[in-house]
C-alpha cells in the first residue's frame, strides 16, 4: 500500500496550520496577495477583516496554494 502525492502534499501543507508570520502586505478576504512565508510563496487571504501590512497573523487553513489567516487575537 502506497501514499499517493496528494497525502503527501496535504501533510506538507497542514505544517503550516497554527503557525504565525508578519504580513508584508494588506491582507482582505476578497484578494489574496503573495507573500514569501517560511521559506515559500504563498498566496495569503484574510479569513474576516482586512489586515495591515506588519500585522502578526496565524494560520487557520491552507486551501490549495492559498493560506487562509487570521490575526494572531482573532
Amino acid at each position: 500500500w502506497s501514499r499517493g502525492l496528494g497525502d503527501v502534499y496535504k501533510r506538507q501543507a497542514n505544517k503550516y496550520i497554527g503557525m504565525t508570520f508578519v504580513t508584508t502586505e494588506e491582507l482582505d478576504m476578497y484578494e489574496s496577495t503573495l507573500q514569501h512565508v517560511y521559506g515559500d510563496d504563498w498566496q495569503v487571504v484574510s479569513l474576516d477583516k482586512r489586515i495591515p501590512a506588519g500585522s502578526e497573523v496565524k494560520v487557520i487553513s491552507v486551501n490549495g496554494t492559498k493560506l487562509e489567516v487570521q490575526t494572531k487575537e482573532g
